[in-house]
Parts: C-alpha cells; sequence; structure tokens
C-alpha cells in the first residue's frame, strides 16, 4: 500500500496525452503527420517524467515523516491518500489514525482508534465513521485492504 502509482499507469498517461496531442494537431492541421507524431512523442514522453519526478517528490516526503511516526508507535498500515485537496501520507498504528499532507503541515489530524465506530470501503474511498458521528473519508489506494487491516486490528484490540 506503499506506492502512490505503478508503471503501467505512468506509460497509460503518455500513451493517453500523445493521442490527445496528436489529434488535436491534425483537427487544426498545424503541422504535417510527421511534425504532429514526432511532437505528440516528445509530449508523450515528458509529461510521464515529470508526473514521476512529483511523485518522487512526494514519497521522499512521506519517507521522512514515516521516520518521525516510528520513532513513536508502531505502524500497522500507512500509504498515500487525498483528503480534500490534500495528497499526504496516512498512517494507522496502535492507538491514532493520522494524516500528514505533503505540504501544508497546519492541516495534520490525528485520530484515537478508540473513537472509531465504524470503516467502510468504496471503490478509490476509505470512510471511517467516529464515535459522536464525525465522518472522515479519504481517497486512498486498495481501500479495501485499508478496510481489512483496520477491522482486523481493531477487533484484536477489543
Amino acid at each position: 500500500m506503499t506506492c502512490k502509482n505503478g508503471a503501467r499507469h505512468y506509460l497509460l498517461l503518455g500513451v493517453s496525452y500523445s493521442l490527445i496531442i496528436f489529434v488535436a494537431d491534425r483537427i487544426f492541421e498545424e503541422h504535417s503527420i510527421l511534425t504532429s507524431a514526432l511532437i505528440a512523442i516528445v509530449v508523450g514522453i515528458l509529461i510521464p517524467i515529470v508526473l514521476l519526478g512529483c511523485d518522487s517528490y512526494d514519497l521522499h516526503c512521506a519517507r521522512k515523516i514515516r521516520e518521525e511516526e516510528m520513532k513513536t508507535q508502531k505502524i500497522i498500515c500507512e500509504g498515500w491518500a487525498q483528503e480534500d485537496e490534500h495528497d499526504g501520507w496516512l498512517f494507522f498504528t496502535e492507538s491514532y489514525l493520522k494524516f500528514h499532507p505533503y505540504k501544508a503541515k497546519d492541516k495534520c489530524f490525528e485520530y484515537p482508534i478508540n473513537n472509531v465506530k465504524d470503516v467502510s470501503s468504496s471503490f478509490a474511498f476509505l470512510t471511517v465513521t467516529f464515535d459522536g458521528g464525525e465522518v472522515l473519508r479519504l481517497h486512498v489506494n486498495k481501500p479495501y485492504l485499508w478496510k481489512r487491516t483496520m477491522l482486523k486490528y481493531l477487533k484484536n484490540d477489543t
């Protein structure tokens, strides 16, 4: 659960952008077919490289955050998550569920796991309901694994 995207993801993005650029260029007949194809290939190569660089930076930030967390808590589950518009790293530890955004340090939140009432998952989202009715909805990779891991730990803990 610790990897945000795989190589297939970047390849599909590159091919998609290449096709879009090629078709758009041909519709407006700006260049010859050969020039359009070269432009599309260059864009198709550059966009995944830029995105991969951004993801590498995010994972570097996550490693630093993880090292800090491991000093104080045993991490049960961790991975990329998105809360509202903030990308970050989600930790499920022995005592809390904690979200660290990559950029906005003040948006970090922490919930004690003894307040977790229910955990559910849908196609791309993990939904955690707490005592008092507060609901936390996060976009995560493999939400079914998060749900299974959290419910298993919570059942063993109580």
